[in-house]
């Protein structure tokens, strides 16, 4: 995943997940403040994992970049996160939540027990192989060396503000 200087490998997967919660079976997340299963939350998301795949992309150029995600990305508005994401390069690896029936709901951050699945799929689409899997709310930069990057994590709300920033991208 790193080569010997410290930056992110030729190759290497850089990743992160999302899973779409049906009305129901949602969870509180105090940073956004509104219902998982809501579209208003949703938008904040998907506005973030757009973010992070356009930073990734920039600081990282050789990295596959790869969404785990339990639906399709969606149409929201005028907005196609499906096509920007695939004007991106990013895979999507289709992953069902099954961890959510087979363990306890938990009333905040039940996301958190998508991880398990997440974990399995990366080892089916990547057997041996190293993916990094960061939050969606967490936007790269370039270091101060040549090639080096790394990944912040901000607080959602300005993580999904960062949307603003990007005209550049052409999308």
């Amino acid at each position: 995943m790193i080569d010997s200087s410290g930056n992110i490998a030729r190759g290497a997967v850089i990743a992160t997940a999302f899973v779409v919660d049906e009305p129901g079976a949602e969870s509180a997340f105090p940073q956004v403040g509104r219902r998982s299963s809501s579209l208003s939350f949703q938008r904040v998301y998907w506005r973030c994992i757009a973010c992070f795949f356009v930073t990734s992309g920039r600081c990282n150029p050789t990295a596959r970049l790869l969404l785990f995600c339990n639906m399709p990305p969606p149409r929201i508005g005028l907005v196609d996160f499906a096509a920007i994401l695939n004007r991106l390069g990013v895979e999507i690896a289709s992953t069902p939540f099954t961890q959510r029936e087979a363990n306890v709901r938990l009333s905040s951050f039940g996301n958190v027990i998508y991880t398990f699945d997440v974990l399995a799929a990366a080892e089916q689409h990547y057997p041996g192989g190293r993916v990094t899997r960061l939050d969606p709310d967490c936007v790269w930069r370039r270091g101060k060396q040549p090639g080096e990057s790394m990944a912040l994590h901000l607080a959602t709300s300005l993580s999904a503000q960062c949307w603003q920033w990007i005209p550049w991208i052409g999308l």
